[in-house]
């Protein structure tokens, strides 16, 4: 019924999670393929990909596609215009379904016949209410107050959406509610008011990089919207002027907002070269790699001081591969030993001893870190994030 369309673009920290998110969903029968488009990544996002999809090639329903970078939307068009589903389900590469996402909303659209075009958002904020359950059907005037649902949270008659034109690749910023709020000519517009997805994975808040993170542009972007639905004649001159000037005031609250957030979270960048990484190495020619790169790809890298490889006396090509790695990495500030064969624990201590970290991170040879492990650690021990039970 659905296909799960996913545009990649230099995502290697977060893409693993979200094609994980997908797997994870309590009705995967109701996934009829996985199309991720890799819109000229420059990183190592399709060597994740890849790998991703042969860890788990039992599941078959994956399509992968690289094209040429030619930006978000051109990437989501070509998912959708292949797609064999009935119906679209929209995720991003640095966001994530939550396990009940796809049964619930695939529940409401088979109880609403009707029904062609589903978000989520939980709690539901509709203009100036707020709704903690059930579907509400969203009008024009409510939109321009507040842009809704976020786009992973999206599914559509794909049908109905290409018939509308889909997104328009000229434009970079708020070319999703653009697309989005075509439906409202169909009189189909629905919000599920429920927790279904998590928005921007390995951010430490929303608008922190990435197209979201230029408030002026993307405050552009909600402006063109507004008056390309009173050019479709969903709203009044009237209150296009009204919504313009609201507008201003939201852009301006964003970026005082963004100011006090980064002043305020200056310790946050403060734990530079924090943490030692000890890996013990013995005979894993064919698992290192995968470990040195579950490191590499931490949302927070910068919190690494050295990686600490001990070579405990391998009989295979480990030596090799680890040299070979630290050749093709030059800049993962890795520290190489060798040593006789004398166990796991004397070459952790080993490692241990020659660090220069405040903090030790252990991980095995054969062992991967998923890609926020060092930041979600890092934040609890900076004093964020522990709960006391007495």
């Amino acid at each position: 019924m659905f296909s799960v369309v996913i545009p990649a673009f230099n995502c290697e920290k977060t893409i693993y999670r979200v094609m994980e998110s997908v797997l994870y969903q309590t009705r995967l029968d109701l996934i009829d393929e996985v199309i991720i488009i890799n819109d000229g990544s420059t990183d190592n996002t399709e060597i994740i990909i890849k790998d991703f999809i042969q860890e788990n090639d039992r599941y078959e329903q994956f399509i992968y596609i690289y094209q040429e970078n030619q930006g978000v939307s051109a990437a989501r068009n070509k998912g959708i215009r292949i797609a064999k589903g009935e119906w679209i389900a929209l995720l991003d590469s640095d966001d994530i379904w939550k396990k009940g996402k796809i049964e619930r909303q695939y529940e409401v659209i088979t109880k609403n016949k009707n029904m062609i075009f589903l978000g989520s958002s939980y709690p539901g904020l509709i203009g100036f209410k707020k709704y903690l359950s059930g579907v509400i059907k969203v009008t024009p005037k409510q939109l321009c107050i507040r842009n809704i649902p976020s786009t992973p949270s999206v599914v559509f008659r794909k049908d109905d959406g290409v018939n509308l034109g889909l997104f328009n690749e000229e434009r970079r910023y708020g070319e999703d509610i653009a697309f989005f709020q075509k439906f409202l000519l169909r009189d189909s517009y629905y919000l599920l008011c429920e927790d279904l997805i998590e928005l921007s994975i390995g951010k430490k808040y929303f608008a922190e990089s990435g197209l979201s993170s230029n408030l002026i542009k993307m405050h552009k972007g909600r402006k063109q919207n507004t008056i390309e639905l009173f050019n479709m004649g969903l709203i009044s001159g009237r209150f296009l002027i009204l919504m313009q000037m609201f507008n201003e005031i939201k852009y301006l609250r964003r970026k005082v907002f963004s100011i006090i957030y980064k002043l305020w979270n200056r310790d946050y960048k403060r734990g530079d070269k924090m943490f030692s990484v000890i890996i013990p190495a013995y005979n894993c020619e064919e698992t290192i790699t995968k470990s040195l790169d579950s490191v590499k790809n931490q949302t927070r890298y910068d919190l690494i001081k050295e990686i600490i490889i001990v070579n405990d006396g391998s009989t295979d090509e480990t030596g090799k591969v680890i040299e070979q790695y630290i050749s093709d990495n030059p800049d993962m500030k890795c520290i190489y030993m060798q040593q006789e064969n004398h166990g796991v624990s004397y070459a952790r201590n080993q490692g241990i001893m020659r660090a220069n970290g405040k903090w030790i991170a252990l991980l095995d040879a054969d062992d991967v870190w998923l890609p926020d492990k060092i930041e979600r650690q890092f934040e609890i021990i900076s004093g964020g994030g522990v709960i006391s039970v007495s």
